[in-house]
């Protein structure tokens, strides 16, 4: 079965209980890594939480994680949290009253996080610069503010060293109810190289978000070196396919902005975006379902809208230039099937007929109702599909 956060009753239990014997319990702060099973329920994160550079957390199916009041977990490791269907991750608050922070994820690794639940955050999942990530067949409820914040960043330091230029993140089936925001993403491009963010958002659902369901931003800087003079210009490119995803009950759909800035610089950094929406479902948007904005230094930026609908949303689509908006709405795919309709030129005018159908020559079954011809030539107006012209025999009764 399906894990399920426990009651406050059972966390209180727990939390007063003298012994494992009547409540097994694992209780952690500082650093953690290694792997975490089900046999050591509920993991209670009681301070703030530590993975170390160089080291991973993994997270067994069945695992249930209780973080307390405002702490966070920092990944600066690695983390592999990856349920199963019949048993999910759960990270949650002591109590249904409380609110954890965040688990903070701050690497160069692939992170996963698959069939996990988060409830009672403030911000459930943050990536600062990471290089892959992936989060499927997720739940995330009651966040204050973002349930999944992307946060891709190129930085400069004394030697303008470049990190996290290219980053990937993927959200595949994953339900948002009841949070302010749902997935935000920003690259910002800050050491004279240019920084992407590639996001693929697939058959997601975003109900009752009091915010944005989804929204980008692609951020050019420049940069001064004040010693010499010098500028180090970069631009931040977010690329975003978001595709099958339900929008229902939220205040903004998918919103994306692009700027860039100049820093003293006479070459400013430019931001650019290019996006994909493909067959999503907008309704009961308070705001606009699609919205493309820009500032200052922005670039032509590609949109790509095609087969979403919308319905009750206050406005539909808002762009602005230098994005390059284009609508397509795919036609109907027809199948072609055999059929017929019948044609006599004997009839007797003033007689009733009747069609009937039969696939054996023996058994008869009448086709429509009885009709009288005005002229002996007459023609069928419905048709019959055939899915085998030899098993398919028609004929006048005449009543």
């Amino acid at each position: 079965m399906k894990t399920k956060p426990l009651t406050a009753a059972a966390i209180l239990a727990c939390l007063l209980a003298s012994t494992f014997l009547s409540c097994a319990q694992t209780i952690l702060s500082g650093n953690i890594s290694g792997t975490w099973t089900p046999s050591g329920n509920p993991y209670i994160i009681s301070a703030d939480a530590t993975v170390p550079s160089g080291q991973t957390l993994t997270i067994q199916p069945g695992v249930v994680v209780w973080i307390g009041q405002g702490h966070s977990i920092t990944v600066n490791g690695g983390i592999q949290a990856v349920g199963t269907s019949s048993q999910h991750i759960t990270f949650q608050a002591l109590l249904n009253t409380q609110y954890w922070n965040t688990i903070a994820v701050n690497n160069g690794f692939t992170n996963l996080f698959n069939y996990c639940d988060f409830a009672n955050a403030t911000n459930a999942l943050a990536f600062v610069g990471t290089s892959s990530n992936l989060v499927n067949y997720c739940t995330f409820s009651n966040i204050i503010n973002t349930a999944v914040d992307f946060n891709s960043q190129s930085t400069n330091d004394s030697q303008f060293v470049t990190a996290f230029q290219n980053s990937r993140i993927q959200v595949s089936f994953t339900t948002f109810q009841n949070v302010s925001n749902g997935i935000a993403m920003i690259v910002n491009a800050n050491n004279g190289s240019n920084a992407t963010l590639t996001a693929y958002i697939a058959n997601c659902s975003f109900g009752y978000c009091r915010g944005q369901a989804v929204s980008g931003v692609g951020n050019g800087n420049a940069y001064l070196i004040p010693s010499n003079g010098s500028c180090y210009t970069s631009s931040g490119i977010i690329v975003a396919t978001i595709t099958n995803c339900l929008f229902s009950f939220v205040a903004g759909g998918c919103s994306f902005t692009i700027y860039g800035a100049n820093n003293y610089c006479n070459t400013p950094g430019i931001g650019y975006g290019n996006v994909q929406l493909l067959d999503n479902l907008f309704t009961y948007v308070t705001n606009a379902a699609i919205s493309l904005t820009s500032g200052t230094y922005s670039g032509s930026s590609p949109a790509t809208l095609i087969n979403n609908i919308f319905t009750n949303t206050s406005s539909t689509i808002v762009s602005q230039s230098p994005w390059q908006v284009v609508i397509e709405s795919i036609p109907p795919v027809l199948l072609v099937s055999k059929a017929v309709f019948l044609q006599s030129y004997t009839l007797n005018v003033g007689s009733n007929y009747e069609i009937q159908a039969s696939s054996d020559l023996i058994n008869w079954t009448n086709q429509g109702s009885v009709f009288t011809p005005t002229s002996s030539s007459w023609q069928s107006t419905n048709v019959w599909p055939v899915a085998d012209w030899n098993q398919l025999f028609f004929r006048l009764v005449q009543q």
